[in-house]
């Protein structure tokens, strides 16, 4: 499965903060190559100095700092999992990908400590969704309430899949969808309950809401291009290019 690892890709996913509707980008930069060298680190001689005995003893020269950015993460982060209603840390900040799983028989809800609702469902769930799209998102904390066993996996931007073409999948998921602009039909046959797809322009930042129904729902949309795909769905579901 392919990801977010070139330097024009994940820049389209990250600098859309200015733009009208855009999410809150974080503020990284990235090499453009999947794998670092490790060549780079050998270190330079020493400059130098001057045996003048005119030089001034206390002129020191200006610090000059080395510190890159640390490398964006390219792989999920490690699950953190537990049982029961609990409260822990995202472990990132930004925007981000999330996926939860639930083993729990009655109400599985998901919120923020700045008031996002990330999931709301009932039974045992599985499921990727985002946090912090918008600019005044800012979550840190995840407050879950559950009956069950239930794990949290952090998806970093880097790590969000990209697809193209006739996709299918099932429940809640997030992808950059890469199809050039044209109609697409999304079908959710077995749907039961809200049936909803997210489009957020990678070249304007605008999010689209493409569909909003609730039960087995099929049905052609115009598509505006690539984008941050966002799918609300209960069940198995395709989108194909028509």
């Amino acid at each position: 499965m392919k990801r977010i690892t070139s330097a024009v890709a994940l820049a389209a996913l990250l600098t859309l903060a200015g733009c009208s509707g855009g999410f809150a980008a974080p503020q990284l930069t990235h090499s453009g190559n999947a794998e670092s060298s490790t060549e780079s680190t050998t270190e330079s001689e020493a400059p130098e100095t001057s045996a003048d005995p005119t030089t001034p003893a206390d002129t020191a020269p200006v610090p000059t700092s080395s510190s890159e950015a640390p490398p964006l993460p390219v792989a999920p982060m490690p699950p953190i999992s537990g049982s029961g209603d609990d409260v822990v840390p995202m472990g990132a900040t930004g925007f981000n990908a999330i996926k939860f799983t639930n083993e729990g028989s009655s109400n599985f809800v998901v919120k923020t400590d700045d008031g996002q609702l990330l999931v709301n469902e009932i039974g045992s769930y599985t499921g990727t969704v985002v946090v912090n799209l918008r600019d005044n998102e800012h979550a840190t904390m995840l407050a879950i309430t559950s009956s069950g066993n239930w794990t949290v996996t952090v998806i970093p931007p880097a790590a969000i899949p990209l697809k193209s073409g006739p996709i299918a999948g099932s429940g809640d998921d997030v992808f950059v969808y890469e199809q050039p602009m044209g109609p697409v039909t999304l079908s959710c046959p077995t749907c039961t309950s809200n049936v909803v797809l997210h489009a957020m322009s990678l070249s304007s930042g605008n999010i689209d809401l493409l569909v909003n129904e609730i039960g087995a729902y099929t049905g052609t949309v115009l598509y505006g291009g690539p984008s941050l795909m966002m799918v609300t769905a209960n069940a198995e579901w395709s989108i194909t290019p028509t």
